[in-house]
């Protein structure tokens, strides 16, 4: 089980696009570990296209559509208590769907905890991810009841995490291939020193206290500051901090919440063609569809 879950997580890393990593991931979580649906999900504090104001997210599921839109529309995501708790925490939480494990959260928490029983779930975990540039969260769903799937928690929370790290690595790579060419890309690789100053940097500490946490002058530190920038591109310091946001290379704790879905762009909008019956999709491409990795002729309108 070891063995096969590292082979499948070194091919998710040598992925190239999404499908490859939904498909890659139903093997793996759906028919050798068991579960029946998984969503990963993290936010990207700062766009890939600057210009922009609204946030992404890196995701990947095998969820239904019909499920996935009703969650994104009514904002669910905002008190999803699996999301919470895996931005909170370090181990996962194995959650059952049984309304007498709801009655003492809000309303609106136990209507998303019935719609996940309408759909046919019983329960299932919610995994912490401690990835780049934020935690992520990858949540397995089952149909079975919890009492007989105990092999399957544990083998979640034991290897769910780094098999949700290589996916994270994986997804934020496919959206920076499509953004960045292999040359600009070299330039964003920096050193812990280089990293370590961006990161307090962004955090709001001075110049002087920067240098001395680190034992080096100020003007080295700006020194340092102003090699990333030109490594960047970018014609600021404020640029260049949001570059870094983007690209993975300063921490934050900002949850995830729905804006573009930076590994499939166009994602959104797909789901809204979809839902209002604009396109017809056969059941097993939907996702390839969503992704934007659907041949045109397989799409009726």
């Amino acid at each position: 089980m070891v063995n096969y879950t590292l082979n499948v997580c070194r091919q998710i890393l040598d992925a190239r696009s999404n499908g490859q990593v939904r498909r890659l991931l139903d093997g793996l979580l759906c028919k050798n570990w068991g579960w029946d649906n998984f969503i990963y999900v993290a936010h990207v504090p700062t766009r890939f296209v600057w210009s922009r104001e609204a946030p992404q997210g890196l995701m990947i599921t095998n969820y239904p559509v019909r499920w996935l839109l009703y969650y994104l529309h009514k904002g669910y995501y905002r008190v999803d208590p699996l999301i919470t708790h895996c931005h909170n925490h370090n181990l996962g939480i194995v959650v059952s769907f049984n309304p007498k494990e709801w009655v003492n959260f809000s309303t609106e928490v136990q209507e998303l905890a019935a719609s996940a029983r309408k759909e046919g779930w019983t329960g299932g975990i919610a995994i912490p991810v401690p990835a780049m540039p934020c935690r992520g969260s990858l949540i397995l769903l089952t149909t079975k009841a919890l009492d007989s799937v105990k092999d399957m928690l544990d083998n979640a929370l034991l290897m769910g995490p780094t098999v949700g790290l290589h996916v994270h690595d994986a997804l934020l790579e496919i959206a920076l291939c499509r953004t960045f060419s292999p040359l600009d890309k070299k330039n964003f690789y920096l050193s812990n020193l280089e990293r370590d100053i961006l990161q307090w940097t962004a955090e709001g500490m001075p110049g002087k206290q920067v240098a001395d946490q680190l034992g080096i002058s100020v003007k080295s530190v700006e020194r340092h500051l102003e090699k990333v920038r030109e490594r960047f591109n970018a014609p600021n310091r404020a640029k260049m901090l949001v570059m870094g946001f983007a690209l993975g290379l300063i921490e934050t704790g900002r949850a995830w919440t729905y804006g573009s879905i930076v590994n499939a762009e166009g994602y959104e909008e797909r789901l809204e063609q979809l839902f209002s019956g604009e396109v017809k999709i056969p059941p097993h491409l939907t996702h390839d569809y969503l992704n934007g990795e659907l041949p045109s002729e397989d799409k009726t309108p």
